[in-house]
């Protein structure tokens, strides 16, 4: 894309979590599948952190109200029908 990360930048690593299934063949003909999980490592850094890209991925969107987010999760967890405690001298979840 004509972009180049600039120098001195340090990149976060991110991890990528999945599985994929190999069939094998067993001695007796028998087809067996296995699912075989694996992980990813890869190095990303953010857009801020990249030249030459012209603006092409700069957030257009507009920030949500904080107060509204709130309300946003707080109807998330009502609608997860979790019974919700407040009280005691820590916080926990059990």
């Amino acid at each position: 894309l004509g972009g180049a990360v600039r120098k001195g930048e340090t990149g976060t690593t991110v991890v990528f979590a999945s599985s994929f299934i190999r069939t094998e063949t067993t001695e007796t003909g028998t087809e067996i599948e296995q699912d075989i999980p694996f992980l990813k490592a890869y190095t990303v850094f953010n857009t801020d952190q990249i030249a030459g890209l012209d603006g092409r991925f700069d957030d257009g969107a507009p920030h949500q109200d904080p107060m509204s987010r709130i309300g946003d999760a707080g109807r998330f967890l009502a609608n997860t029908g979790a019974l919700i405690r407040h009280g005691g001298s820590a916080a926990y979840y059990a």
